[in-house]
């Protein structure tokens, strides 16, 4: 089978949930030696890539401005061929692919539940745009693809949900890497839905008093910020650094509003890390599927974190019972069911629901 999968970017260019997903996705594809996996983006492709890569050209002064990049870029995917593919698969956008008798599309979330946590009005206005077009691109798929029942929710015209996955082959626990004082990690970004700087003053405000060896480690995107005392700064560093991280630390946090689905979750757990969250969608729909991490009220999160530190116990059966969930998502079964959704629309042009 000839698959052509078409992302914007690839981890190579830009680290994210989604171009994680697509690379590992299209990596697990390929192992079966009978599917073949050409990935169209503007991006260079990953060192490990297994799939081959065909660049897009843009143009600078598309490829150089935010606003045209969202919105234009569109037009170039939309000029490829992609008459000797079986199907096409794309993620996040269609790009403008027409191709609706073999189009399969993935979306990683909604740009309406964006729009409500944005940092502001523009934020909000160019989301709930995106969510205009989410619409009008679902119907010119032959199938739509939630990662989650949030997602379906919001997005009535997808059929059905195929689960995130995760390559377990590099996200795995490393207990004798585990520091020998209390340690709190947090990935993602210090303003927004992401609240790392809440965290960041939960931590000093709350957890350092009552535990003054603790040190919170924050994971995330520029710009460069100085470590202070038992806070340090890790930016924008590779995914082997941050599996590193996750097996060192004691504790993940997170203080998320809104999760499409939790991916952070699940690669701490993978990691043997415990998990504690503020309340959200993706959250609340892992936590429906098994008890294994903490979700708390922002305002009690500094206490839940330092009565975890404290007792190994609890800490322990977390790891256990995290270790045992995340077996479900492992990104070769996720290929398997992505590869039965080719299948059926190859055979009957519906896949079965």
């Amino acid at each position: 089978m000839k698959i052509a999968m078409v992302s914007k970017y690839l981890p190579s260019v830009i680290k994210s949930g989604v171009t994680n997903q697509v690379h590992w996705l299209a990596n697990a594809l390929c192992t079966d030696g009978q599917t073949h996996v050409t990935l169209f983006s503007i991006s260079e492709p990953p060192a490990d890539a297994l799939y081959q890569v065909k660049r897009v050209p843009i143009p600078l002064w598309i490829k150089n401005s935010r606003f045209m990049n969202r919105y234009f870029v569109a037009l170039y995917f939309g000029k490829l061929n992609f008459d000797s593919f079986d199907i096409i698969h794309s993620h996040g956008d269609n790009y403008l692919l027409f191709e609706k008798r073999k189009m399969v599309r993935t979306f990683y979330g909604s740009a309406l539940a964006e729009s409500f946590y944005g940092r502001n009005f523009v934020r909000f206005f160019s989301q709930f745009i995106l969510y205009l077009l989410e619409f009008v691109c679902g119907f010119l798929s032959r199938v739509n693809v939630g990662i989650s029942n949030n997602t379906k929710r919001l997005l009535p015209f997808i059929k059905f949900v195929i689960p995130v996955g995760l390559d377990l082959e590099k996200f795995n626990p490393a207990p004798h890497l585990k520091t020998n004082y209390p340690t709190i990690l947090f990935v993602g970004t210090l303003k927004g839905r992401k609240r790392g700087k809440k965290i960041i003053e939960i931590f000093q405000k709350e957890v350092l008093p009552s535990i003054p060896s603790a040190e919170l480690w924050v994971v995330h995107k520029g710009p460069f910020v100085k470590d202070q005392g038992h806070i340090k700064y890790f930016i924008d560093i590779s995914q082997d650094e941050l599996i590193r991280l996750y097996q060192r630390a004691w504790i993940f946090c997170s203080a998320s509003s809104y999760e499409g689905f939790g991916v952070p979750y699940l690669e701490a757990m993978a990691c043997g890390t415990p998990v504690i969250t503020t309340q959200n969608q993706g959250a609340q729909e892992l936590s429906n599927q098994s008890q294994c991490f903490e979700i708390s009220l922002l305002e009690d999160i500094g206490q839940r974190i330092s009565k975890l530190l404290l007792n190994q116990k609890q800490r322990q059966m977390y790891i256990d019972q995290g270790l045992d969930f995340v077996k479900k998502f492992d990104i070769r079964k996720t290929a398997l069911q992505y590869k039965k959704v080719y299948e059926d629309v190859l055979k009957r042009g519906l896949p079965k629901c």
